[in-house]
């Protein structure tokens, strides 16, 4: 893996993490589309699209904390915060900083509502096909260690 030597390496990453969280809002954002619009199909592409990019950020984060280490800071966020403390830079690397922050907090908040949307979903599924079941005379009980057994209900 390549390591950061230089800060302008290290702005340059935190550059391509912010960008790469843009990248992966987007895809959160179509995910909850296409869930909201039941188009479960198109779930699939952009679950591989977020696997490819939840590697990526867990590459900037591994080059940021060797880069925080090897300046003498620890590799969390009391140790960015010190880091921070200590540019000056024309770059204006809090502003970056604190948009990756934001970014990732949105990232956050739309995959925990997918989460929730997935859940809801797989319950009303769940529901429908034990609805089916009962109706079909397959009603599934469960006994006192929790063992399912079916009822055959003759009609």
């Amino acid at each position: 893996m390549h390591q950061i030597r230089h800060l302008t390496d290290f702005v340059t990453t935190l550059k391509n993490e912010r960008d790469t969280f843009r990248i992966f809002i987007k895809i959160l954002q179509k995910e909850q589309s296409a869930l909201v619009q039941e188009r479960i199909e198109d779930t699939d592409s952009l679950t591989l699209n977020k696997v490819h990019i939840i590697k990526m950020l867990t590459r900037f984060d591994e080059k940021q904390c060797q880069y925080l280490v090897s300046q003498g800071f620890s590799p969390d966020n009391q140790g960015i915060n010190a880091w921070l403390a200590t540019q000056k830079s024309s770059e204006n690397i809090n502003v970056i900083w604190t948009e990756l922050l934001q970014l990732a907090q949105d990232a956050q908040q739309l995959n925990k509502t997918n989460g929730i949307l997935i859940s809801t979903r797989l319950q009303y599924i769940q529901r429908t096909l034990s609805a089916l079941q009962g109706a079909a005379g397959n009603i599934a009980l469960y006994g006192p260690q929790g063992q399912t057994f079916g009822l055959g209900i003759p009609y």
